[in-house]
């Protein structure tokens, strides 16, 4: 006789209880994509081949199609949670200190060291690694303007963290979620709360040239 493992996922552990099964004898695991099933859900399919792959190696799974099925599940069935483990948005950051983590893997020898794996595995070739909000740095700020010049321009953009410009953009940026201090209401008001658009940040970034005397380009040397 062979065992079979079949999870639910109401102590948030239906993935571990999964692998561990797996691992120490079951030939089989119960799944459902995304974790779709009773109650708070079944083993998530694309967790566990995820998990699998980085464990015991790729054996030939078609991972690029994870995405396509979360994009018909969401159109057809319901929707993924944004921060969904493998399937979710979980390719951006705006931490500053994670954003200067993703920068420099990029030359990193062996692939990612801060992402688990890279987004092409799983079909998210053109998955946004850094989103400018509070808590964003210099690193990220660069990683989006440059980017941003690219697809207006054509031609890389080649601001770095030195860029004065790219120290105005970071003071409007804090300034922005900061808001204004209304003595009448002894409160603060005026708040930014959603991400900067890569487009605004680039409207920042000629404000920052033409208070530095220079005339508006879009393509800085930092």
């Amino acid at each position: 006789a062979e065992l079979e493992f079949h999870g639910h996922n109401d102590f948030g552990l239906a993935t571990a209880n999964s692998m561990a099964a797996y691992r120490y004898g079951c030939k089989r695991v119960n799944v459902a994509f995304a974790g779709l099933g009773e109650r708070t859900g079944n083993t998530s399919l694309e967790q566990i081949v995820a998990g699998y792959v980085r464990m015991y190696g790729d054996p030939g799974f078609n991972l690029k199609t994870l995405s396509q099925i979360r994009d018909l599940l969401t159109a057809e069935v319901i929707q993924i949670p944004p921060k969904q483990p493998v399937i979710g948005d979980v390719f951006s950051t705006q931490a500053g200190i994670h954003q200067t983590g993703m920068r420099r893997q990029e030359q990193a020898e062996g692939g990612p060291i801060y992402l688990a794996f890279d987004a092409v595995v799983v079909g998210e070739e053109a998955a946004e690694h850094s989103v400018i909000g509070a808590l964003s740095g210099m690193d990220g700020i660069v990683a989006v303007l440059n980017q941003q010049i690219k697809v207006e321009t054509g031609q890389q953009g080649r601001y770095s963290t030195t860029s004065r410009v790219i120290k105005y953009i970071y003071d409007r940026i804090q300034e922005a979620y900061d808001g204004t201090y209304d003595s009448e209401h002894d409160a603060l008001v005026g708040q930014r709360r959603t991400f900067f658009t890569p487009t605004e940040i680039a409207a920042l970034a000629k404000e920052g040239q033409v208070s530095r005397g220079h005339a508006p380009v879009r393509v800085d040397t930092g």
